[in-house]
């Protein structure tokens, strides 16, 4: 089911690999999908030219680790590809993200083999809103936390407000958790304030949907009741706004009334779920 309930942009993190992987195989797979004018749409994509979303060095490419262990630089070249994923995938440019989500399976490690195949399995087997989606996605980005040097941050959601959130967040890839102790379904939206931007958080938070408004989307969370949530977000110095966009009432068994525009009150940020934070 799409839990993507008010939010156009970004796509809640439990249907990313979903979206990359069906985008890869529209890309890769078949001369059905293209018009007559894409000559190259069932070519596969030449990895060694795929670029990280972090670092100027090609993903794949010997020559930029020459000096490493070839263990150490597959684990480089793994962590970089998922990283141009999510880049990709927030650009929203689709062949790029074809391009993105094949080197990014192609470089997987032996020790992520499993997770991999197994979360991009789920999803084109449309199962994208599946407990054992979220889980496989989840146990993912567990494995690859200490292993590619990303920041941890963990946030608990409640019926309306965020607990635990922590004072200082570092910037660079950092993996985040949302715990749902609530009896809604909630998520976390994270905004980058632009700088220079001096508005208050109450006046920006109606302005997150605005095209070309003083935020952008960085990424977003979202955890089922009981459930804990993960994602990857790439975050980068300057102020920050996370909010809840979920409309009064969403709880597991009315999600599809809610989607139809049948049930639903105000956005759960109207009852105070959202704080400002600064990434440094």
């Amino acid at each position: 089911m799409d839990t993507n309930l008010a939010t156009p942009t970004p796509v809640p993190a439990r249907r990313r690999l979903a979206a990359l992987a069906l985008a890869a195989v529209l890309a890769v797979g078949g001369v059905a999908c293209g018009s007559d004018d894409d000559d190259g749409a069932t070519d596969a994509p030449d990895t060694t030219e795929t670029t990280a979303a972090t670092g100027d060095a090609p993903v794949g490419d010997p020559a930029s680790s020459s000096d490493e262990p070839s263990g150490d630089a597959d684990l480089l070249a793994f962590c970089e590809a998922h990283e141009a994923v999510e880049a990709a995938f927030m650009e929203g440019d689709e062949s790029a993200i074809g391009a993105a989500v094949e080197a990014f399976t192609a470089a997987a490690p032996d020790e992520f083999r499993d997770a991999v195949d197994t979360a991009i399995g789920l999803a084109l087997d449309g199962q994208e809103g599946s407990p054992e989606f979220v889980a496989a996605y989840g146990e993912l980005l567990d494995a690859m936390q200490e292993p590619c040097d990303r920041n941890l941050v963990a946030v608990s959601a409640t019926d309306y407000a965020y607990d635990d959130v922590p004072e200082a967040w570092e910037a660079g890839p950092t993996v985040v958790k949302l715990r749902n102790d609530g009896t809604e379904f909630h998520h976390m939206v994270v905004y980058r304030v632009a700088d220079g931007v001096t508005d208050s958080v109450e006046d920006l938070l109606p302005r997150s949907h605005e095209e070309g408004g003083p935020m952008t989307g960085v990424g977003a969370v979202d955890a089922m009741p009981g459930d804990t949530g993960s994602s990857f977000l790439g975050l980068e110095p300057g102020r920050h706004i996370a909010m809840c966009l979920v409309p009064t009432g969403a709880t597991p068994e009315n999600l599809d009334a809610i989607q139809a525009g049948e049930a639903g009150g105000p956005p759960h940020f109207e009852h105070g779920m959202y704080f400002e934070f600064t990434v440094a």
